[in-house]
């Protein structure tokens, strides 16, 4: 939360707001309360790219899981008017399971900073968690985040802004 507030507050934010059609933030005095878009999708593309902008995220053994396993469950619980304890639930869920497939992806050419599997399997598995999926459902997910790996340029990912939106 703290990664999201931080990247909300500075200029690049700012242009990821207005791109994003929320309104710019204001100065503090001043400051009305920020409305996140109403589709759940935009929501959860505009919160993880504000986490992505410091690099200020959570680390587990396994990756960076926080900009998806995070974020989904929020803007779900949000979007649904859900219990703290189904958002919780839902986040460590998605952590535990994304940090544990990404550490078993160690090797190879998805590994590394630009692992964008990692985030397909937490945004994944937050939401079969979330919406109380069956096993089997919740391995189809899975499977469907994996079938799309990818592979990033690393110099768009680590010297441009571009890197704002990996998780997104």
């Amino acid at each position: 939360l703290a990664a999201m507030i931080a990247g909300y507050a500075c200029v690049e934010g700012k242009k990821i707001a207005v791109a994003c059609g929320v309104s710019p933030v204001r100065p503090a005095r001043k400051r009305k309360a920020q409305q996140l878009p109403s589709d759940p999708v935009k929501a959860a593309f505009l919160l993880s790219s504000w986490s992505m902008i410091h690099d200020y995220d959570d680390v587990m053994l396994g990756g960076h899981t926080g900009h998806s396993s995070v974020t989904v469950p929020l803007v779900l619980a949000l979007t649904r008017g859900a219990s703290g304890q189904d958002f919780i639930l839902a986040q460590v869920v998605a952590n535990e399971i994304a940090a544990r497939f990404n550490i078993a992806c160690a090797l190879g050419q998805t590994r590394g900073q630009m692992a964008s599997h990692l985030h397909l399997i937490g945004a994944a598995v937050a939401r079969a968690k979330f919406e109380k999926l069956s096993a089997d459902q919740m391995r189809q997910a899975i499977a469907f985040a994996l079938a799309s790996p990818g592979k990033l340029s690393l110099p768009a990912f680590l010297g441009s802004d571009a890197k704002f939106f990996c998780a997104a």
